[in-house]
Formats: structure tokens, sequence, C-alpha cells
């Protein structure tokens, strides 16, 4: 007998690849042997080895030969928890489809617990589905290594009562939000981007934790909510040693870095250099904050209601979030300095801000600190630890005391030196509202240098923050090009441009009605329309065009001049050229 889980698996298979296969009972019963037995061997392995690139779905994975789809099919198919290598590459999702749950198509659907342990793995969405769905309850998944990228409604989606960990990860310029959690679900993110996501990094409707992680750059559209987290009613988010920087929205829209109807907590936390009120909050959300800094380029830290709590050791722009000062709370003064550098590598597996030397962060914190920074820099480094996600971990150096030279034996006077001024370094960022276009259609390039003396796009020169919109027939790559006296830096953005391909042909044309007396004589046709681009379509009597139809056109009715016989064909069309032509035989009508 085959087993439940071999005939499931087979089940997927096309009846013409079932047919080739089995070619009758006989070699049913041949699978049912050793065969089946070898097959389901492939549940026990220690991993499921992805072996190639390709989007496929053979419904088979061993060593030779594997599918991230088919390794995903075979892990929801093998009982218990699963571990699919990803290896080094990319892996584009190409089987476009939507609507369902069972990995064939769009998304990969991960029904059960799995772990997918990557090398450095991009996977793409191609802009069509999201690129990771979790789903069934208490299904609990682990990505580490994998950067997911190019979904559609999320990245990666988290359905009720289910559980994702995401270490050492990145999640980049989905369209629709970088993650979804449903009501129910949990998320952990760990040392793990999240960035340049346009409908904020997360959407929260269950429990997410943040450790040593960075969200940057991730953008709103025209709706409320928040570019790096949206949290809704009763759902709770913690962030202990995060950095959140550079996160967008559109003016006059209820937005903020974080949208808050629940518990938000901030833990040793760095929300930097944003252009949104830190916190736009409902009535209904509590927000915490302990050894955090919250200074942005807005007028206001938060906007809204409900609750604010001050657990001290913080650095504020002001105290507007309607809570009393904390123990040792300090407020930034728009004249400071409050001595943070720019977005940047400065070790670890994430970008952070660092503290520059006389920051007031400095050895501002609570003993109540994690024992790291957000880069694995122990704290304590000097007399306490430093507000903010990043420990400053370099000496401070004392003024010299110089000692008393005897009257009678004069020095000379030395001359001083000149030390150099440090140049501040250049900071790009550049990035695109959708990096994938069919022909005819535009994106827009939005760009923010920093310690640039010039910057030029395609070597026109242009502001150091602006925007542009371009729409390129084909696919280009376009280069920002920044220079200071230190020299210059580039950063490039390629915009993908799927060729317009012609529409599929209509199938099952028919002559569907007639009318023939002495009076009247009338063709009715019928198709099938496959086309899903086609601009029209246009129908022809012996060779001749006789009418054009607009899209989705499935009939036509001729009323022809004689008498017959006549062939009709009908072609579907679009800017890049017409389909095939299927013709049907009209006998006449000789009343």
């Amino acid at each position: 007998m085959i087993d439940r889980r071999l005939f499931r698996i087979l089940s997927f298979l096309s009846a013409a690849m079932l047919s080739a296969a089995l070619q009758g009972c006989g070699l049913i019963e041949a699978i049912a042997g050793p065969a089946a037995e070898g097959y389901l061997e492939l549940c026990e392995v220690p991993a499921l080895l992805v072996t190639k690139p390709e989007d496929t779905l053979d419904g088979i994975c061993n060593e030779r030969d594997c599918s991230l789809r088919d390794a995903v099919f075979m892990a929801n198919e093998c009982e218990g928890e699963q571990t699919i290598a990803l290896p080094l590459g990319s892996y584009a999702l190409t089987r476009t489809g939507t609507g369902e749950n069972g990995a064939q198509t769009g998304d990969l659907d991960i029904t059960d617990d799995l772990i997918i342990t990557g090398e450095n793995a991009y996977v793409s969405g191609e802009l069509h589905d999201s690129v990771f769905h979790v789903l069934g309850e208490g299904t609990r998944v682990e990505m580490s290594g994998v950067t997911i990228q190019f979904g559609s409604g999320a990245g990666l989606k988290l359905d009720r009562g289910t559980t994702v960990r995401l270490v050492t990860s990145v999640v980049e310029r989905n369209d629709g939000g970088g993650v979804s959690v449903a009501t129910g679900a949990n998320l952990e993110v760990i040392e793990t981007t999240l960035r340049e996501n346009i409908g904020g990094a997360i959407f929260n409707d269950g429990n997410t934790r943040l450790i040593r992680s960075t969200l940057s750059w991730n953008r709103l559209g025209d709706s409320p909510g928040g570019a790096a987290v949206t949290n809704w009613i009763g759902a709770t988010v913690s962030l202990e040693n995060v950095t959140v920087s550079g996160n967008t929205g559109v003016e006059g829209v209820p937005q903020g870095v974080f949208f808050n109807a629940g518990d938000i907590t901030f833990m040793s936390s760095t929300v930097f250099d944003n252009v949104l009120p830190a916190i736009n909050q409902s009535s209904d959300g509590l927000t915490s904050f302990e050894n955090t800094i919250v200074i942005n380029d807005v007028a206001r830290d938060c906007v809204g209601g409900g609750v604010y709590a001050s657990g001290g050791h913080n650095f504020f722009d002001d105290f507007n979030c309607g809570y009393e000062e904390g123990l040792a709370d300090l407020i930034h003064f728009p004249t400071r300095d409050p001595g943070i550098g720019h977005l940047l590598d400065n070790g670890g597996p994430t970008f952070t801000h660092a503290l520059l030397p006389g920051s007031p962060a400095i050895d501002a914190a609570s003993d109540d600190c994690p024992a790291t920074d957000q880069r694995g820099v122990s704290r304590p480094f000097g007399d306490a630890c430093d507000i903010g996600a990043y420990e400053a971990d370099f000496e401070t150096v004392s003024e010299p005391i110089l000692a008393a030279t005897p009257e009678d034996t004069p020095t000379p006077t030395p001359t001083p030196t000149v030390t150099p001024t440090a140049l501040a370094a250049l900071s790009i960022n550049f990035n695109a509202d959708s990096y994938a276009v069919k022909v005819g259609e535009c994106t827009t390039l939005r760009w923010q240098v920093e310690n640039a003396n010039e910057v030029s796009l395609e070597g026109q020169q242009v502001k150091s923050l602006d925007a542009r919109q371009v729409c390129p027939q084909k696919t280009t790559s376009y280069k920002l090009l920044a220079t200071s006296p230190g020299g210059e830096q580039e950063a490039r953005v390629t915009i993908e441009v799927e060729r317009l391909q012609p529409p599929a042909a209509p199938t099952k044309l028919a002559i569907t009605g007639r009318v023939c007396t002495d009076t009247a004589y009338s063709v009715t046709l019928g198709w099938k329309d496959n086309a899903g681009n086609e601009d029209g379509y246009r129908v022809y009597r012996e060779a001749q065009l006789i009418a054009t139809l607009g899209k989705n056109a499935t009939k036509y009715t001729d009323n022809p001049p004689g008498s017959g016989p006549y062939t009709y064909s009908v072609e579907a069309f679009n800017s890049a050229g017409a389909s095939g032509h299927p013709s049907v035989q009209e006998v006449g009508c000789l009343y």
C-alpha cells in the first residue's frame, strides 16, 4: 500500500507526469515497494538541500535535484520538524498565482514546523505575491541567513497561532509591508534588518519582539500607520537594543514611526533621524521607554492620546508625550549637538548610530541595561551603561596637566602642531518606490545624501535630498554620485522592466448563433478569452478586418453582405503584437 504521505505528494503531480511515470498498476506496485521506502527516507535526512535556483515543482527533492519550492513542499508533507539548507544565491519565485496555500504557486506556504538555514540566500517574490506565508495553528518556523525581498502584500506573513523566529536575516523592498503578524501569532526578530519596505516594516496584530535589530528607510504610502511598526489594538511589541532610523511617510496623513493602539516597550533603543513623529498613538495605546534615545527631525516626539510612561534614563527631544519626567531623563536642545553619528556599519550584524565623544547619552543609562549593546559589545564600557542601542567603547581622554618649568631654565615655546580636522564621512541612501515595472509604467527614485559638496544623478547635478520620476523602457541602472573633499561615493538602483508580451490567443472559437431567413442573415461568434494583457480583439471575415472590440470580449455578431460561405478568425492584440488567430467556417445562407 502506498504511504499516505507519498500519496499526497504524488497527487500534486500532473496527470501527464503520472501517466508517464506509472504506466499502469504494475508500476504503482513498484513505487509502493522499495522506491516508496527510498522516497520517504528523504523525510529522515538531516536537511533537505536546495540544489538549484529555478522555481520548479516536480514533487521530488533529492540530493541531485531540489528547488526551494520542492523543498518547502516536501517539508510540509513530512511529519515533524524539517530543515532546509539554502546555499548562497538568488531564488526568484516565478510560478505565479495567488489564493492557494499549498506552496504550488506564488508564495512559499509553510504548514508544518520548519527550520530554513540560509547562507546569504536571496528569495524574491518578484512582486507577484508574498515570499513566505506561515499558516496552520501551532506551526513554528525559524529562518536564518535569508533575505526576503520583492514580496507583494508583505514579504513574510504569519497567520493566527503561528510562531516565526527570524535571525541574522534581511527583509527589504517589499510592497505592502515587510512582515504581517496576525492575531495570536508570535514574531521574534534577532540581529535582523528590515529596510526600504513600502507600507511599513511590520504590521503587528499579535506579539512581536525585536532584539539587536535595525528598522531603516521604510516608507508609508497614503494610509495611516507606522513606517517602522503598526501595532494594533491588544497587540504587543518590545524592542531591546534596536535602531530605528530614516523612516518616512506622507505629510498630512495620521502616521508615525510607530503607530500604536496596543502596548509598545522600548529598552536601550535608538529612535533617531526619522521624518515622522516617533509615536502616533490612539487612546488605547500604552508606550513605555527606558534607557532609550528618541530624537527625530520633527517638532514633536509624540502625537495622539493614550498613556506614555518613562522608566527613566531616556534622551528625548522634549517631554510632549504627556508623562512626567522620569529619573535622570535628558532633554535634547536643538541648539546642541546630541553627539549621535550617522547610520553606519559600526560592527556587528546590523547598522547603528554611534555615540560620539561628548554625547550626553554616554554613561547616562541605568544599571538595568542589557549585558551587551546592539553590536554585541559588553555593557557598561565606562562608569555606567550608555543610553540607546550603542555602547561607546572608546576611552575618555583627560586634558594633560603640564609640570611647572623652573625659572632658571627657560624652555623655548614649541611651535603648535596643527591637527587636521577629520572629514565627515559621506552617507548615501538611494532607493525607489518600485524596483520592477512594466513598459510604459513609471517609478520614483528617492535619495538623501549627507556631507557631500556635490550630488549628481546620471551626470546631472541634483539636491542632496530629492526625488525624481523615471519611466524606463528597458531594465536600467541609475547611478547617484556624491563628492566631497575626502573623495567620492556612488550608489546604484536598478529598475527591472518587464517587456510586454503579445497576448495569448483565444480558443474554442465557434459559431454560437445564426439567423438565416429571406430577410436576414447574421452570424454570432463566441470564443474563450485567455489573455490577461490584451488591449482588445480583432475579428476578420475572409481575412478582412470587420470589427475591433475592447478587452475581455468573448462574442461578436456579424451581418454578412452575401450568402457565404465565410471563414472567420479572431485574434487578441496589444502594443507588443497580436496573438494567433483561430478560425471557423460558416457554411453560408441559401434561403
